[in-house]
């Protein structure tokens, strides 16, 4: 008997919220404060550090409020639009503050600023598994900045992290689906 959309949407709402911290999204943010530190004055560097903290936090909140919901599973399907809204938004937010900072900065700290929202992108996909679309909503709204400011670079390097960038997110989101249809095959296979 195959299993109901609202069952997987509520199996995945647990997992995606099931400690998840965003501490190593954190991590990235104080990273990518330190790597413009020397390049930029310190007040816009605390405000680039605090604003890509407010977006893991928002995701945060939303996982908390979701763990207080008891009958979070009855309605799987509004959880599961705030989680991809959350997702969006923290993307969205990384993928500006890196381009715009891509675009500031000189070569050497460009390569870094890319190579990190790289990881956090590889880092956040890995901690959505359950749920394409939050990969999605993050992976997709965070990178496509990102390429756009290499390519308005037009040096060798700048292309090659606007390829890698791409590339990476394709397999990653292949991944991501062979993960998630086993997981839902599995959930079928346990009903």
């Amino acid at each position: 008997m195959p299993i109901s959309e609202d069952k997987i949407k509520a199996a995945n709402n647990r997992l995606v919220t099931t400690d998840q911290p965003y501490w190593c999204a954190s991590c990235a943010a104080g990273l990518i404060a330190v790597i413009v530190w020397p390049y930029l004055p310190a007040a816009q560097v605390l405000t680039i550090f605090a604003t890509l903290l407010v977006a893991d936090r928002q995701l945060s909140f939303i996982s908390v409020r979701f763990w207080r919901d008891e009958g979070r599973d009855q309605h799987a399907g509004y959880w599961e639009k705030w989680l991809f809204a959350g997702n969006l938004i923290a993307g969205t937010i990384w993928g500006l503050v890196c381009a715009v900072l891509y675009l500031q900065l000189p070569e050497s700290p460009q390569l870094l600023v890319g190579m990190t929202l790289i990881l956090v992108i590889g880092g956040w996909s890995i901690a959505h598994i359950p749920s394409v679309k939050c990969i999605l909503a993050f992976s997709l709204t965070a990178t496509a900045p990102l390429v756009f400011a290499t390519l308005t670079e037009r040096e060798f390097d700048d292309y090659i992290i606007g390829l890698v960038a791409p590339l990476f997110l394709t397999a990653v989101l292949r991944h991501a689906r062979v993960v998630s249809d086993a997981y839902r095959a599995s959930l079928e296979i346990s009903s």
